[in-house]
């Protein structure tokens, strides 16, 4: 902060020094000119916000009125063309990081369902204990509890990365619309997927509702819902950690 405040400060005062010979100008060649807004006295935070194209900078009557880019229209029309090219490879950047950001986004929630199914797969009984393919995660486990275990915690990043995807939507239909044009693609595999995943969210968010008023229910009728889910675990011969058979259950249970 105390750079900028350094560095703002000869600004500040060509500001100043401009807004008097402003006035010295106009009061001495077109003193009407003086109660027009635009010849109001210019502050540094208005200057540090006005944009290339401003009036400011085509008005031939402050400063070197004979120069070329002040007299010559054909100058004055480069200086727009650049501007305007400036502008169409910020929208191709924006295009260019929109298309890698839904790309990522949808690519790696096929990624995460391909593994989910790989190991719902691998849990059909009768389950292979010698299984290669995730005998190296959780050794403390059985083959049926790390499986289990691997199933819920994708599960949930499942979940967060699908949440993240919805909160994505407005956004990625504005930019997608803005972006558009003869030399772009129209179509992209998010928009295939975006809808169903909205869906499963609001589908997994009444899901959780049903849980909770199940659960209560249970705490009104005096049934102890986590001895309970820890005997149907059990049954089900699933060696996962007693505090994680509930998130662990509502995970494969609607799977």
């Amino acid at each position: 902060m105390a750079a900028i405040q350094r560095r703002s400060k000869p600004v500040d005062r060509a500001i100043k020094l401009f807004n008097q010979r402003r006035r010295e100008y106009l009061q001495k060649y077109d003193p009407s000119r003086l109660r027009l807004p635009e010849n109001k006295d210019m502050t540094l935070s208005e200057f540090q916000s006005m944009d290339l194209d401003d009036p400011l900078w085509n008005d031939g009557h402050f400063y070197h009125t004979r120069a070329p880019w002040a007299t010559d229209p054909l100058v004055r029309g480069g200086i727009r063309s650049v501007h305007l090219l400036d502008r169409v490879e910020e929208i191709e950047l924006i295009t260019q990081e929109l298309d890698r950001a839904i790309t990522w986004a949808h690519s790696y929630h096929g990624l995460i369902l391909s593994k989910i199914s790989l190991i719902e797969l691998a849990a059909e009984e009768p389950v292979d204990v010698n299984n290669v393919e995730f005998s190296s995660f959780l050794t403390g486990f059985s083959m049926k509890g790390r499986l289990r275990l691997l199933h819920s915690e994708l599960k949930l990043h499942l979940n967060e990365h699908e949440r993240l995807m919805v909160g994505w939507m407005p956004d990625v239909r504005f930019l997608w619309t803005k972006t558009r044009c003869q030399y772009t693609k129209s179509e992209h595999p998010w928009f295939n997927v975006i809808e169903t995943v909205k869906k499963h969210l609001n589908g997994a968010d009444m899901a959780f509702i049903d849980d909770a008023l199940e659960n209560l229910t249970f705490a009104e009728n005096g049934t102890n819902v986590e001895e309970q889910e820890q005997a149907e675990n059990n049954a089900q011969d699933f060696r996962s950690p007693q505090t994680n058979n509930r998130v662990m259950r509502g995970s494969m249970g609607r799977s």
